[in-house]
């Protein structure tokens, strides 16, 4: 849960992950680096259709850097809530455009990776990222220690086992470049 965390508050007016810019994960006025002006990783609300899709794999295309220098990306996956999985295997997979009978090519058929994450709260919100483990992803999870597992038995009763987890981790977020992410309708 704490992993989806930053994507579950994306758009909220007030939220306790922000990146380091001080901005959601997506928002529509980030700051550039060099203070001359403002870029934005937040698609206009619209429900995942082949059309919205179209203009945030545009979006991505018309990223600039910290200088306001066109600087391209490619989108690679698609992330969606279980209620969106249908509708986003359908504009993914099919052979013609899923949105008509005309049988029209579907040309995003194997263009991006659909990953269904069960963790994401809202059933409208969906995300487009580039491959995470490229530098401008800038969602970051580090683990101070990885899960471990003590096993022990109650002294007074051998039937009754007794485990413990623990662990260590923190997220955070450079400047989120490699993802964009849409409210939904």
């Amino acid at each position: 849960m704490h992993a989806a965390l930053p994507f579950n508050l994306a758009f909220s007016a007030t939220v306790p992950f922000i990146c380091a810019d001080g901005m959601n994960l997506c928002d529509k006025s980030r700051p550039l680096e060099d203070g001359s002006g403002t870029w934005d990783n937040e698609e206009t609300a619209a429900a995942l259709s082949p059309d919205s899709l179209e203009d945030m794999d545009n979006n991505f295309a018309a990223t600039t850097n910290g200088r306001a220098l066109k600087r391209p990306l490619i989108m690679r996956n698609l992330v969606v809530p279980r209620a969106l999985r249908r509708k986003a295997l359908e504009i993914t997979k099919s052979d013609g455009n899923p949105e008509d009978n005309l049988n029209a090519t579907n040309i995003f058929r194997g263009a991006f990776n659909v990953i269904v994450w069960d963790y994401l709260t809202s059933s409208t919100a969906w995300f487009g990222t580039v491959e995470v483990n490229e530098t401008d992803f800038q969602l970051y999870w580090y683990w101070g220690k990885k899960p471990g597992v003590k096993t022990w038995q109650d002294g007074q009763n051998v039937d009754v086992t007794i485990q413990r987890i623990a662990m260590t981790f923190v997220t955070g977020a450079d400047r989120p470049h490699g993802l964009r992410g849409n409210a939904g309708a």
